[in-house]
């Protein structure tokens, strides 16, 4: 850990590969550790940035390689399907940048687009874009906030990020849980 610390390069790698597991806790850790000093604000933002894009244009990915199966080329068949795909291959960049800032729509949006075989460079100069804007505005409102926290709490701001990582990954958990439960009993 202290090998990471000490070098800014391991530490926008792990940056990058937290953006695939989730990117709201990698933007809160990129933001705090720039505020704090311990990485460039521009290599951190770079990383977020770069591994958000990448992770992207792995759905992207994922849905023009689908394809390759039988049964999921057979369900693009009905005319249903089609017009779906054609509405989609003529809007995707504003679709794409729409899915960005809606909650829960670029997993399904971004790998239909790969699935319709939507254009490629309309597909990632959206996603470049919104991934500039969006992480842009995101890292700026968190870096300046984790500036005052550090500031005014100390070394206590690194326990309460910890606090909000942990909220932001088991509070969705445990909310469905109880939702099941609640469906289950009601």
């Amino acid at each position: 850990m202290d090998a990471a610390a000490g070098n800014p390069w391991l530490l926008a790698g792990a940056l990058i590969l937290a953006t695939f597991i989730l990117e709201d806790a990698a933007m809160i850790a990129g933001a705090l550790m720039a505020a704090d000093g311990i990485i460039s604000p521009w290599l951190a933002i770079g990383a977020l940035i770069g591994g958000i894009t990448l992770g992207d244009l792995g759905l992207y990915g994922l849905g023009k390689y689908a394809i390759i199966h039988v049964r999921i080329r057979r369900w693009l068949e009905g005319k249903r399907l089609q017009e779906a795909g054609e509405w989609l291959r003529k809007r995707v960049f504003w679709t794409v940048i729409g899915a960005r800032f809606v909650p829960g729509m670029r997993l399904p949006v971004y790998t239909a687009c790969g699935l319709f075989q939507a254009s490629f460079l309309r597909f990632l100069t959206a996603v470049g874009l919104a991934a500039f804007v969006w992480t842009g505005a995101l890292f700026a409102l968190l870096y300046f906030a984790g500036k005052a926290a550090l500031a005014a709490l100390g070394s206590w701001t690194w326990l309460i990020g910890v606090v909000i990582l942990l909220v932001l990954i088991i509070g969705p958990r445990i909310l469905a849980s109880r939702r099941s439960a609640n469906a289950a009993t009601g």
